[in-house]
């Protein structure tokens, strides 16, 4: 659900397309990255696909963290929402922290959420 609203902020705000392939394939693969921490058993699959190759989760050295970020703009342009993630090894939830920033673009806005 993540990516289609995702898609669905893009075509609202930034008048982008929305690639209803893409934005499947990136919700597969996000389903399939949940799979395999939560339920291990649960997808099985005979074959890598595309978006194996080109995107996926991948946890850090063992006793270290990997922290995610991620920001939504306000309307308008200005004030944007920012969610951090941090996980350790094992892909384990460790913190989550969300905020608000003032940014000008999605990039300024990931930029002041590691900051």
């Amino acid at each position: 659900m993540w990516f289609i609203w995702k898609s669905r902020n893009e075509f609202i705000f930034n008048v982008f397309p929305i690639n209803l392939e893409a934005t499947l394939k990136r919700a597969l693969e996000a389903f399939r990255e949940y799979s395999v921490i939560k339920v291990p058993n649960l997808v099985h699959r005979d074959k890598p696909t595309v978006v194996d190759r080109i995107s996926h989760w991948k946890a850090p050295d063992h006793g270290c963290f990997k922290i995610n970020c991620d920001v939504a703009m306000g309307s308008n342009g200005k004030d944007a929402k920012v969610a951090i993630v941090l996980r350790d090894w094992r892909g384990s939830l460790v913190d989550v922290l969300v905020g608000s920033v003032v940014a000008s673009s999605p990039l300024q806005g990931e930029l002041l959420a590691i900051k």
